[in-house]
């Protein structure tokens, strides 16, 4: 048998050694003394040699979450000052990672041998939770780690965590997962005048920027000519910071008011880009269209309108470009202000 055939075996030894049960795919939860754990292994492709050529062997990284209640809010909980041998080893050896919130730690070990498995993961597992311990923290026995009153059968997995929650709390927590999914009315609301916000403050810095764009095309344009000729590749370059400038301001201003669901503010910033171009490009034909307005310009930028018309003889399909890039950069931005 292969190093990783022998790998994946001693996982699936251990699994059944803890008297863990399937979750999903290649995660298993159980628990270990009083604590709810779960243990994932994953297949790690093995590295290229740059020299050789040659892809070194796979190997399989394990996850394991324990999840506990008792730990205050503001206690700091780190595994820098564990004395455990295995542990110390392991990260000088840069394989292992722990971390710590209010109710769960996360360990990760790299390159998880039949070594590892056999003989060091308890080893790890009880030193983690004498840290645990020292915390304040407890896996509460088979209690409900949420109303800490009702017993608890059997544990629950759920959005990739292992919990220990009854029928009835987890009943409630899903009700307001589906709430936070599909939003509040008065979030809706907020956001509606966050979003309309956006696309008025969008639409005037398109507006500001074409305008940037005709003063310089005015100004580099030699006397007694009527227009410029401008490299393409420069135009598109243009077009794409204009368009990434205006989806950083949306984006950006859209996600100012709380999420009223998870799914809508990727779609509300993207919307209120494209409006915010559109409503910018119809004030640029309304400024141009209004002669008293242009009377009152200084005397210097009569000559703009013609180039500030046409963006500078730039393409149609160049705006269209920068339109997409400002709804896709917004959304982006919504998607990661809002995890």
């Amino acid at each position: 048998m292969s190093e990783i055939g022998q790998n994946v075996y001693s996982f699936y030894q251990c699994v059944s050694r803890l008297g863990l049960t399937h979750a999903e795919n290649d995660t298993y939860m159980g628990r270990y003394g009083d604590f709810p754990i779960a243990v994932t292994r994953q297949s790690v492709p093995g590295e290229l040699n740059l020299t050789t050529r040659d892809r070194e062997p796979p190997t399989q990284s394990v996850f394991v979450q324990i999840r506990y209640v008792g730990v205050a809010e503001d206690t700091v909980v780190t595994a820098e000052e564990t004395s455990d041998s295995t542990i110390r080893r392991l990260r000088d050896e840069k394989r292992i990672r722990i971390s710590f919130d209010t109710t769960i730690a996360w360990i990760t070990v790299d390159r998880a041998d039949v070594r590892f498995l056999e003989s060091e993961l308890n080893a790890c597992l009880d030193a983690v939770l004498q840290i645990i311990r020292r915390a304040g923290g407890k896996g509460d026995g088979g209690n409900c780690h949420y109303c800490r009153a009702r017993s608890v059968e059997s544990l629950t997995w759920i959005e990739e965590r292992v919990a220990q929650v009854c029928s009835q709390c987890l009943e409630e927590k899903l009700e307001e997962a589906e709430r936070e999914r599909r939003g509040s009315p008065a979030g809706y609301a907020t956001l509606f005048l966050c979003a309309t916000m956006a696309t008025c403050v969008g639409a005037l810095c398109w507006v500001l920027l074409w305008w940037l764009d005709a003063i310089l095309v005015a100004w580099a344009t030699p006397k007694y000519q009527t227009e410029v000729h401008i490299p393409y590749l420069l135009i598109f370059a243009e077009f794409v910071a204009i368009g990434l400038a205006i989806g950083a301001v949306v984006g950006l201003l859209t996600t100012l008011t709380r999420r009223a669901g998870k799914r809508l503010p990727p779609w509300t910033s993207a919307t209120a880009a494209i409006a915010s171009a559109f409503l910018g490009e119809f004030a640029i034909r309304w400024i141009r269209a209004d002669a008293a307005l242009l009377s009152r310009l200084p005397i210097d930028l009569p000559s703009l309108p013609a180039g500030f018309d046409d963006g500078a003889q730039m393409e149609v399909s160049y705006r269209l470009c920068a339109m997409l890039l400002a709804a896709g950069l917004a959304a982006l931005i919504a998607v990661s202000r809002s995890q």
